[in-house]
């Protein structure tokens, strides 16, 4: 569906977002979001490569190919002028002329994520139209500098290309009220050793649960239910039946089995978790939540150890974790 140019481009910013690293600014707290988007779709196609070139530096993480090739900058210029991608840029202009609200949001955000991780290095932050509005990409965030695919939070708005084929329970959790948490979900990702094995659902569950007890350090002025991405549906469903699950887990000998035909209805993102009806989603995320609150809450150790250790069956069993069966 889409064109060369356009998956040139695409293929591009990916690949450079995965494996580049670039410098950062460091001693402030202050958030800056460059607009990258502003720069390839604001810019008249007869002048963006010389303004390409002039804010190269600026925007080097964003661009792996070489300006100076004809072929690589006729696919930037074929891209920003894509009539389809011009119309997603304008919604989202519409709807984010200003980022200034989340930048004041990031910041203490990221002040307090430095204080509890002393060596997490200063991000840079950008937005950008990737244009293949893959969920799972929608932030991006590296070593170095963090990326929000601006227009994946636009979504609902693309009504006549039928959401671009999201189904309506990704459209709804795709709004402004979920950047937040889902920046600084994707800097506490940057935190986690790497495993590349197969995980067992308690891994799974210990990890997403590092991931959001991290959440609720950094953002504790945010409700629970937007952080881990609920309605306040899904999370009262949760909370009132968190001992239901964690017996189903058990009596089903889900914990430690990495079959993901049989753990994926609890990892992935749903409508609700397929083995209960009318329940919350990624109830991985939310069990794994309360592990690790409650292995804090038993255990004095500083959140570099927590995130550091990878015995899942070690924390559960040193958080005690035992919620009753209703």
């Amino acid at each position: 569906m889409y064109l060369k140019n356009r998956i040139t481009i695409v293929a591009t910013v990916l690949c450079v977002m995965f494996f580049a690293s670039c410098g950062s600014n460091s001693g402030t707290d202050e958030v800056q979001i460059k607009r990258f988007e502003k720069v390839l779709f604001g810019t008249a196609a007869n002048d963006l490569p010389k303004v390409l070139k002039e804010q190269e530096l600026e925007y080097a993480p964003l661009i792996s190919g070489d300006l100076n090739d004809p072929y690589f900058m006729q696919s930037i210029v074929g891209f920003a002028t894509d009539p389809q991608m011009v119309d997603v840029y304008n919604t989202v202009m519409h709807r984010y002329p200003d980022l200034g609200w989340l930048e004041k949001s990031l910041a203490p955000a990221m002040e307090k994520a430095r204080k509890l991780f002393p060596d997490l290095a200063v991000k840079d932050f950008y937005t950008l139209i990737l244009g293949n509005f893959d969920y799972n990409m929608r932030v991006i965030c590296t070593d170095t500098f963090l990326a929000i695919d601006i227009s994946q939070y636009v979504i609902d708005e693309y009504k006549s290309f039928n959401y671009y084929n999201m189904p309506m329970y990704m459209v709804e959790m795709l709004d402004s009220t979920h950047l937040l948490p889902d920046c600084m979900a994707a800097v506490a990702m940057t935190l986690l050793p790497r495993n590349y094995a197969p995980q067992s659902l308690l891994e799974y569950m210990v990890d997403n649960g590092k991931v959001q007890y991290f959440l609720a350090q950094v953002l504790p002025d945010v409700a629970p239910e937007h952080r881990i991405r609920y309605t306040n549906q899904q999370w009262n469903w949760a909370v009132e039946n968190e001992g239901n699950v964690w017996g189903y887990l058990l009596q089903n000998q889900l914990l430690y089995d990495s079959d993901w035909n049989r753990i994926r209805g609890f990892v992935n993102e749903g409508p609700q978790t397929p083995q209960f009806t009318n329940s919350a989603p990624r109830l991985a995320d939310f069990v794994g939540l309360q592990i690790i609150t409650s292995y804090m809450e038993n255990n004095k150790v500083s959140m570099p150890e927590l995130f550091a250790n990878t015995d899942a069956q070690k924390i559960l069993t040193q958080s005690r974790y035992k919620p009753q069966r209703q």
